[in-house]
């Protein structure tokens, strides 16, 4: 039976905010988070090193309102997300706690009904899904949702290679927090969230996603993710499964080669991409000098006429490429291998010829 909450017995919720150099942002997040609907909760303000003068001038002027309000501003070495949010938590006197970055922009009712779902749930560990907002907006309490994520929830089956959990800005117990270890400090990475949210679950915590999104996530088109180390972020979210006291019967074991060919299929494609003039028409000449080279070699009994219809295909786009003959000598050696070749695809191999005559007109 779902239960209200009783005004007198209401926990204490500790808001971890973590902050570097962007106070104008800040500022959305503490007014978010003066008008929540529920009242029993502190905020810890951690500044993680910030360097800016203006974001030095801001902290001492909020200090005498968090301090009416027996808020805290801590303020820190920079240390990385992990590190500070740990530092907000061992400041905290709640029983739960919320972690929030200082991009993040609270509805008013976010703790109230994390609190009622804890409650309800028994849950140890609650997400929820975010509506997003993008550059420096403001939005309002009655802004109409344009996009929004919705994570899965814990499925151990996909968690290793997909954050099925949430995003950090959730709520936490404590004591849970504190049993599994808080968050690793790694300096420059991220996906800490992930990497916390996927040992609780193993650890046989219960994680549970509130099904209404309680907060606006900020999408920005730089940020630590975009800049960050993408290999080593996808290691540290599997690495709980790797921990010798992980007994789990899921084949695991190929995901981190599976991860450095999904980067090293990245970086190819970003280098084709961003490849242009002369260089990059020169290398796909000389691969498909080698590729005509296999083909001649393989071809048995038209068996390759597939593959011819594909070579014919990059010819085209090559042609769209090719200025002033700079390739003569190229389609040159290839001509000379294809017409020191016998096989059954003399159809396939004049196209190509008359395609090579044309390019080097």
């Amino acid at each position: 039976m779902f239960k209200k909450l009783d005004k007198n017995e209401q926990p204490l919720v500790s808001v971890c905010l973590v902050h570097y150099d962007r106070h104008h942002l800040l500022q959305q997040a503490i007014a978010s988070l003066k008008t929540q609907s529920y009242k029993n909760f502190e905020v810890i303000l951690v500044d993680d090193g910030s360097s800016k003068e203006d974001s030095q001038r801001y902290l001492d002027l909020i200090e005498h309102d968090f301090s009416v309000r027996n808020w805290k501003i801590i303020k820190s070495s920079n240390n990385y997300l992990g590190a500070a949010r740990n530092l907000a938590a061992k400041h905290a006197n709640g029983d739960y706690l919320i972690f929030m970055d200082d991009d993040n922009v609270a509805k008013p009712f976010e703790i109230e009904t994390f609190v009622t779902a804890a409650i309800n749930s028994g849950s140890d560990i609650l997400t929820t899904p975010s509506d997003l907002i993008f550059g420096e907006e403001f939005p309002s309490p009655f802004r109409k949702m344009t996009n929004c994520w919705l994570p899965l929830g814990p499925d151990l089956n996909i968690a290793s290679f997909n954050n099925c959990f949430g995003d950090a800005n959730a709520m936490i117990k404590k004591e849970v927090f504190e049993k599994i270890g808080g968050f690793t400090e790694d300096y420059g990475l991220g996906h800490e969230d992930w990497e916390f949210f996927l040992k609780a679950s193993l650890a046989g915590y219960k994680l549970q996603i509130v099904p209404e999104p309680l907060f606006w996530y900020r999408v920005a088109n730089t940020g630590m993710l975009l800049s960050g180390n993408k290999k080593k972020n996808n290691y540290r979210s599997l690495r709980p499964f790797l921990n010798e006291s992980v007994k789990y019967n899921y084949a695991t074991s190929l995901i981190p080669s599976y991860l450095d060919k999904i980067q090293h299929l990245e970086e190819e494609n970003h280098r084709l991409r961003s490849a242009n003039g002369l260089g990059s028409v020169s290398n796909q000449l000389s691969q498909l000098g080698d590729k005509v080279d296999l083909l001649i070699s393989q071809q048995k009994e038209g068996w390759a006429h597939d593959r011819f219809l594909v070579l014919h295909n990059q010819l085209d786009h090559l042609t769209s490429q090719q200025r002033e003959g700079w390739a003569h000598d190229r389609f040159e050696a290839l001509l000379s291998r294809l017409n020191g070749s016998n096989n059954s695809q003399s159809g396939f191999l004049k196209r190509i010829f008359i395609k090579l005559k044309s390019l080097v007109k």
